[in-house]
């Protein structure tokens, strides 16, 4: 009988722990899903400013190439 209560213990420690562990995977999975949400908002952010620079250098660009074709 001293066995059975060892294996019950035992079973009983092993449901505990691994009712822990479910609690922490899905922790875990919300804050993985948070971090893809906030990567895919500064991947976002950062095409659109690349975007934005761009426009930026083309716009002075052909600023220079009137001016220099003015002077021409």
């Amino acid at each position: 009988e001293g066995d059975q209560r060892q294996l019950a213990r035992f079973i009983e420690a092993l449901d505990h722990r691994r009712r822990q562990l479910e609690v922490q995977r899905g922790d875990i999975d919300a804050l993985l899903d948070e971090i893809g949400a906030i990567e895919s908002d500064c991947r976002r952010r950062l095409k659109e400013e690349t975007a934005g620079w761009n426009r930026l250098a083309t716009a002075i660009a052909l600023a220079l190439k009137a001016t220099s074709d003015e002077v021409s």
